[in-house]
């Protein structure tokens, strides 16, 4: 990116709108505070507010690294220092001389990413479009994916890069792309002559249809008001009794001689100038107010809270960052009635291309290690080639315990998953739920609940009673309830002194002689010599579960 930016030329990475997006802004920002860039870094698509804002305000589903920092900083990650957002193409006028653009969409087939690929892949070769995604077979993303990937194979200048003499990671280069494609170009256009008549009686209509729905709702509203009105939901005072005393009203009186027709018509006939003060009630009875019950000190510092709340949420310290909970009041869009447009036109495309993996989906291997330990119930696979489809199946119906129910749909075919499932009430009788034996698990107390089903003749509700003594019983091994993960385990181990360090894949030797491992299915393993270290690694890993 900073070659080209360097050479004057701008940089294009299309990628989604709502998720990647946000890892690649974070990690972009950052590099920008870290160099201290002045090249501008933009964010287009129809929702980067909305999405920047959302992220700012929830970040209790990020990353545990992201939390872990917010929570030592007090700064909001999101809180951009060097990324602008913009919602419209013509946003970027602003920012004149080369540029980064995130846009969205990764396929290249349509968005601002489109747009801007027509505008800057096909004009100056020093433009730089880095693809964070290969996208689906058959989009422009992927065409252009394929001739990268076909070119650099055939290149002898790829780069090995060895990490701790372990990991060799193939880092390939940016290339040259220079390429006749053939593509439909879609443009909007303004409506004019008859096209715009008949759009422009079409929303006369829809509105005149809109405002006599919305009067015959105020007219039912205004008989259902007068119909029903004894009652009052409002909160007022009594009426001054001297105030009363000088003023004048108009009493009306229902004329007894004249007929009201055979349709009858709700009236409301204020006989004295008073109005009783009724008390207000919500669902569960009368409503409280809790400002009659505050002292002025407390109303003030609600008021304050209120004004806060308004302006931006205080969290922690004074000197703390503030979070403005309000979304963002977006420009008005251009209201103009348009249509589009399309054309098969013929491009050159010059530019710097190259890809980086920035999908974040899992490999073949770790997909048959995550999906035993989902444990789901019915599996379907899409998204897949065929042979990669029938790989991952075949590896799923070779588990032993592992759900039978596989499903791999073509393109266009309809599957019905659903299943009945049966829940049944019983009530535990006062003997069972005094012989439960709880195991605290995080914020649950869990128990195993084994006993036998009575039907009194009284009750509708059976009953679940302990067995009797003479009946006989099967033994049940005891269950571990909870997932431990050895990363975690790990500081466990290390804060109560044990060394622990992981060896090989997946392996944690504690003390360099006992091993903990976990198997596919999700298993833990506890190997080594019995020795006392082997019985207290084993009992701290015990207490991580729930026993039953």
């Amino acid at each position: 990116m900073l070659t080209s930016l360097n050479k004057g030329g701008s940089v294009l990475l299309p990628t989604d709108s709502s998720a990647r997006v946000l890892e690649l802004a974070y990690l972009l920002d950052q590099h920008w505070s870290q160099n201290q860039l002045n090249y501008p870094l933009i964010m287009l698509s129809n929702t980067s507010y909305h999405t920047v804002h959302f992220a700012k305000i929830m970040l209790e589903w990020m990353g545990e690294e992201l939390t872990r920092k917010f929570s030592q900083s007090r700064e909001n990650p999101y809180e951009f220092k060097y990324v602008r957002l913009c919602h419209k193409i013509e946003d970027l006028d602003n920012y004149p001389g080369p540029k980064i653009v995130m846009a969205s969409h990764h396929s290249l087939e349509t968005g601002f990413a489109r747009e801007l690929f027509l505008r800057w892949m096909t004009n100056d070769p020093q433009n730089t479009l880095i693809l964070t995604d290969r996208s689906a077979p058959g989009t422009l993303a992927r065409r252009l994916y394929d001739d990268w990937e076909q070119q650099t194979n055939k290149t002898a200048t790829t780069t090995t890069v060895v990490n701790n003499n372990r990991t060799k990671v193939l880092v390939k280069p940016a290339i040259a792309y220079e390429n006749t494609i053939d593509l439909r170009v879609y443009k909007r256009v303004p409506l004019e002559g008859a096209e715009l008549q008949e759009y422009e009686a079409a929303q006369r209509a829809k509105a005149e249809k809109e405002a006599a729905q919305a009067a015959m709702l105020a007219r039912s509203k205004i008989i259902m008001e007068e119909d029903e009105s004894d009652v009052s939901d409002m909160d007022e005072g009594d009426e001054d009794v001297e105030g009363l005393l000088t003023r004048q009203f108009d009493l009306y009186v229902r004329d007894t001689g004249k007929s009201g027709g055979f349709f009858k018509h709700a009236h409301s006939y204020r006989m004295f100038p008073y109005l009783e003060k009724r008390k207000k009630m919500d669902d569960y009875g009368e409503a409280i107010q809790i400002e009659h019950y505050m002292k002025a000190s407390e109303l003030e510092r609600m008021e304050q809270e209120k004004k806060n709340l308004g302006q931006g949420a205080n969290f922690g310290k004074e000197d703390d960052m503030q979070i403005d909970l309000q979304e963002p009041i977006l420009p008005g869009r251009d209201e103009t009635p348009t249509k589009y447009i399309s054309s098969d036109e013929t491009f050159l495309v010059r530019c710097q291309l190259r890809y980086v993996d920035l999908e974040g989906l899992s490999d073949g291997r770790s997909m048959k290690t995550i999906l035993p330990q989902i444990a789901p119930r019915k599996l379907i696979i899409v998204h897949g080639s065929e042979s990669s489809t029938k790989d991952l199946e075949s590896a799923c119906q070779g588990i032993e315990y592992f759900t039978k129910e596989i499903f791999t749909p073509s393109v266009g075919e309809v599957l019905n998953v659903s299943a009945a499932t049966n829940i049944y009430r019983v009530k535990l009788t006062d003997s069972m739920v005094s012989s439960l034996r709880f195991s605290k698990l995080d914020d649950y107390e869990l128990a195993r609940v084994v006993g036998r089903i009575h039907f009194p003749e009284d009750l509708t509700t059976p009953s679940l009673d302990v067995s009797m003594p003479d009946e006989p019983t099967q033994y049940e091994p005891p269950v571990f309830v909870g997932d431990v993960r050895l990363s975690e385990f790990r500081k466990i181990l290390q804060a109560e002194g044990i060394q622990a360090e992981f060896k090989g894949e997946g392996i944690l030797v504690c003390n360099e002689q006992v091993a903990v491992r976990k198997t596919g299915t999700g298993q833990l393993l506890v190997e080594g010599m019995l020795s006392s270290d082997y019985y207290r690694i084993r009992s701290l890993l015990y207490a991580q579960h729930a026993i039953l």
